[in-house]
């Protein structure tokens, strides 16, 4: 089987999955689900997280509640929001020092994400401005929310590559702006056409090609390893520089008494 082959074969693998991600149930939403606890716009609970709190950066696995009073309460992961984007996260800032983090992961395959985009927004108490602020699981600092028109914040979580799937969004109040303990803020995300794929599309052709190789025991299989760890190589070097240029425009962004 020639290199063009393969290739046709991975994109015709890929394709099928381009219009939709494929999410699968974990044990607390395939337990909930029989329970007949899972519903349309639900509201997570970060108040009442199963956790002792959510003040931690490195409070990797929380699990929050969706309270029904009729079928008892479900107990979830932040990453749900991303599989039913009807459901939301509601949380609130009790103080102007009170700030909240959200661990979560991408919820679909490695080889899924360069072809979809995930963005996540945060709904704030009338009056109030709170910063919505994004890191990866090396604690980089990849993106910032900013007002999207429509009186809410919303970010874009990086596809920098197809190997980063862990993040944590930490939210406060913004600079000098009060904070309303009595009322609530909202997170959610949406899943839409990544139309920066191409930027990864090397990645996975070359794991395509890799396991083609492995699987019919091709004796040139390590041209094929050799190839893949150079992609993956460069696309380190390239989520560096994608993260640098990120840094850039927001200290750009910044008026000069900040700089």
């Amino acid at each position: 089987m020639g290199i063009s082959n393969v290739n046709e074969q991975t994109s015709a693998y890929g394709a099928a999955f381009r219009n939709k991600p494929i999410f699968f149930m974990t044990g607390k939403e395939t337990e909930a689900f029989f329970d007949g606890k899972m519903r349309r716009n639900m509201e997570l609970r970060e108040d009442t997280c199963t956790l002792s709190s959510n003040h931690t950066y490195r409070r990797q696995h929380t699990v929050y509640e969706v309270s029904d009073r009729d079928k008892g309460s479900a107990f979830l992961d932040l990453n749900f929001l991303i599989k039913d984007e009807t459901n939301s996260l509601k949380g609130n800032l009790s103080d102007d020092k009170d700030v909240d983090f959200y661990n979560f992961s991408i919820p679909f395959m490695s080889m899924q994400r360069n072809y979809f985009s995930v963005e996540a927004y945060l709904d704030m108490p009338e009056g109030c401005d709170y910063d919505l602020t994004l890191y990866d699981e090396y604690g980089n600092q990849v993106g910032r929310a900013e007002w999207d028109g429509e009186g809410r914040k919303k970010l874009n979580i990086p596809n920098w590559d197809i190997d980063t799937n862990k993040y944590c969004l930490k939210v406060e109040k913004g600079n000098g702006e009060a904070v309303s303990p009595d009322d609530y803020y909202k997170i959610g995300f949406h899943v839409s056409e990544n139309k920066e794929h191409e930027k990864t599309d090397a990645v996975r052709e070359a794991y395509g090609n890799l396991h083609n190789a492995y699987s019919r025991k091709d004796e040139n299989w390590r041209e094929y390893l050799d190839k893949y760890n150079a992609v993956l190589k460069e696309t380190e070097q390239n989520y560096r520089k994608e993260l640098e240029r990120l840094h850039q425009k927001q200290f750009d962004s910044l008026p000069e008494e900040k700089k």
